[in-house]
């Protein structure tokens, strides 16, 4: 799968770096586990610590495995991010805990492609996005208003 560029030397292709978004998926299984393979990498915490983490956030949440009551351990997390593993995917209710465990966004947005026109942000770029509509929003009601003094006379 050609998720960083990499392309046949007859393609017409710039050669730009490719989002692992960038890509329409109908099967995103690929991506979400490189996607989960790269949140584990840039993690602070070891595999050990990750997998401690989501068994303890999955109890608070009432999250059980396949029914049971048994825990995740390191080799489940490690079938989840193995792209070898096709039958072993992280269950979705296991997802939310496992971003912010690794306080990564990827494997959500592994499943986003950028061709749906939508993209999942981080609470800090979503505050910022909020702000420059409030921005653009004061900046034409300054606009509307310097228009409607200026009809007025009094500018």
């Amino acid at each position: 799968m050609a998720i960083n560029g990499n392309y046949r030397k007859n393609s017409r292709h710039a050669g730009r770096q490719l989002h692992i978004r960038d890509q329409l998926a109908l099967d995103p299984t690929d991506y979400l586990k490189i996607a989960m393979a790269e949140s584990l990498k840039n993690c602070q915490r070891s595999r050990e610590q990750v997998v401690d983490e989501i068994n303890r956030l999955a109890v608070i949440a009432g999250i059980t495995t396949e029914g049971k009551a048994q825990k995740i351990s390191v080799a489940v997390l490690d079938k989840w991010v193995a792209r070898s593993a096709h039958a072993h995917i992280i269950p979705t209710r296991y997802l939310p805990i496992f971003c912010q465990v690794t306080g990564s966004l990827l494997p959500l947005q592994a499943l986003m492609p950028a061709s749906f026109g939508a993209e999942i942000v981080s609470a800090e770029d979503a505050a910022l996005l909020q702000w420059a509509r409030v921005e653009q929003e004061r900046r034409r009601l300054q606009k509307q208003s310097k228009h409607l003094a200026r009809e007025a006379g009094i500018e």
